[in-house]
């Protein structure tokens, strides 16, 4: 299981201040992007954790087209929370592999 959080990893900036179209995916975060989803093809479960809200975070997948990565509800695993910790880890390692992150595009 790869554990990414979402602010200044997946993209540049700050989703709940800047909004979906204020945050910058640039060329560094959509290469990270693609050697996730090399990880994922490769057997790996990819996980959100996140201290955002969780519709400010599926606000930049909706609706960002420069994302590689897509995160759809009942799709993939992903814990956001307000307060970050490793009981979250810890939760979303039990979830039954429903499903991952996967290609947008």
């Amino acid at each position: 299981m790869i554990v990414l959080d979402c602010d200044n990893t997946l993209w540049k900036g700050v989703c709940g201040e800047d909004g979906p179209l204020g945050i910058e995916v640039s060329d560094p975060h959509r290469r990270l992007q693609e050697f996730m989803v090399g990880r994922m093809r490769a057997g790996m479960l990819l996980c959100l954790c996140s201290k955002n809200n969780e519709a400010d975070v599926l606000g930049v997948f909706d609706q960002r087209t420069d994302m590689v990565l897509s995160a759809r509800p009942g799709r993939a695993a992903h814990q956001l929370e307000q307060q970050v910790g490793q009981h979250q880890v810890a939760r979303a390692r039990a979830q039954p592999r429903v499903g991952q992150l996967h290609l947008c595009r």
